[in-house]
């Protein structure tokens, strides 16, 4: 395992190289008096795919997984539209205010409102993968997100950075106003949710094969219904 510890400004970062196909680091924002952990999970020779079957954990083509879209209350159905290898899918629920689009290994995120239709239809035509969540960041720009209310717990979206896409995760439990200000803070241009809470269940490989487990509520893991991974 290989550490690099620096500073940059505020920002506290240790990239710890030990898993496979995804490089782990810690982030600490000190924000006032207080101090906020997030890690971030971004794909080294390795690529994003949203899936709706479940990832099998002894593949070891396969390098993290996480949950993306919400899953709906019984029965059990993604929220909004969704496309996997180009298969589309879509159930008579609610839509949300973003989607993320991965065509030929790239990653891209909007609002709801901008070129939905037609992307959804290239994910088709072009056998990549589209599905819906919630804006959280837009040029720079905390998007109001008013569906979780007042509740804190932890969080994870999908983010690009300088157009690189990664998965980030707050290890304490946050608004969803502060959790998006992080994210700006360190250097998110767009960032999509990430479905949570009871569904915060994931893993990523390490280089050994052993799997790390994350998130820290289990309770709805039986429940889900579609994931984002990385693989080769």
């Amino acid at each position: 395992m290989r550490k690099i510890l620096f500073f940059v400004f505020f920002l506290f970062i240790q990239i710890e190289i030990f898993s496979q196909g995804v490089v782990v680091d810690t982030l600490v924002l000190n924000r006032d008096t207080t101090d906020l952990h997030f890690i971030r999970y971004t794909p080294e020779n390795a690529r994003f795919r949203f899936v709706r079957e479940k990832p099998d954990i002894d593949d070891e083509s396969i390098y993290m997984s996480v949950v993306a879209a919400f899953t709906s209350r019984p029965p059990e159905r993604i929220v909004g539209k969704s496309v996997s290898n180009g298969l589309e899918k879509v159930y008579p629920t609610e839509e949300e205010t973003a989607y993320c689009i991965i065509i030929n290994d790239t990653v891209d995120i909007f609002p709801l409102h901008e070129n939905s239709n037609y992307n959804y239809k290239e994910a088709i035509k072009r056998k990549g993968d589209y599905f819906q969540q919630m804006l959280l960041v837009w040029d720079f720009q905390i998007k109001k997100c008013d569906v979780f209310k007042d509740r804190k717990t932890e969080r994870r979206a999908l983010v690009l950075i300088n157009g690189q896409a990664s998965i980030v995760e707050s290890e304490e439990k946050l608004h969803i106003d502060d959790f998006s200000r992080g994210l700006v803070e360190l250097g998110a241009d767009k960032a999509i949710y990430l479905d949570m809470g009871s569904w915060s269940q994931g893993w990523y490989r390490k280089k050994d094969n052993t799997i790390v487990d994350i998130g820290k509520n289990w309770k709805s893991s039986h429940l889900q219904t579609n994931w984002l991974i990385i693989t080769d």
